[in-house]
């Protein structure tokens, strides 16, 4: 099963699902969460090791061996590395105002197997623009879960990210608009 991971005071967290925990039990330095009798993320106390920075971590073999050492230890089953590419460039080919507010545009945006729509606040967004797209089932650094929904009506599926929501800045400069060198479709990797 695939999995997001983060990493605080010496718990690894994993999340296999972004539902309501309802229940869980513990094993050993296990927290096992449950939502409805089915496993849904586990919690990991008392882990150190070099691999593990405090927030979002990047999986990789190496941490991916760590994680399943762990549960092993406890009988739980293995996890696999998540190699989706959930954050990636995209091309904006449709811009226009949102019809219920004045600081929230709708866009197409083509990220090359698709266009998908995203209703974007960000003051510099514009048309033919480069942006870095977060897909449906990206983590941001801060723990937010990109999930489809609906902003004041409008279909929005993913989110074009500033700055500072990919870590490269501590204060938003608006939408990291990216320049011809970035290819549509391709992995933005921070």
């Amino acid at each position: 099963m695939k999995y997001k991971a983060f990493y605080v005071d010496k718990c690894i967290m994993i999340y296999l699902k972004n539902i309501n925990c309802t229940s869980h039990e513990m094993k050993g330095n296990i927290c096992i969460l449950y939502h409805d009798q089915k496993i849904i993320g586990y919690n990991i106390f008392d882990v150190e090791s070099p691999l593990l920075i405090k927030g979002l971590l990047k999986q990789s073999d190496e941490l991916n061996d760590l994680i399943n050492k762990e549960l092993s230890k406890q009988g739980l089953a293995s996890l696999e590395v998540d190699d989706t590419a959930y954050f990636v460039v995209g091309h904006v080919v449709e811009c226009r105002p949102h019809p219920q507010s004045a600081k929230l545009h709708i866009t197409q945006v083509d990220i090359k197997d698709e266009i998908i729509q995203i209703v974007c606040g960000a003051k510099n967004i514009a048309l033919h623009q480069k942006v870095v797209v977060a897909k449906v089932g990206a983590v941001l650094n801060n723990g937010t879960w990109i999930l489809p929904g609906k902003i004041m009506n409008e279909k929005s599926n993913g989110m074009i990210c500033s700055d500072k929501e990919l870590g490269l800045s501590e204060v938003s400069h608006g939408i990291l608009v990216l320049d011809d060198t970035y290819h549509i479709g391709d992995a933005f990797i921070v």
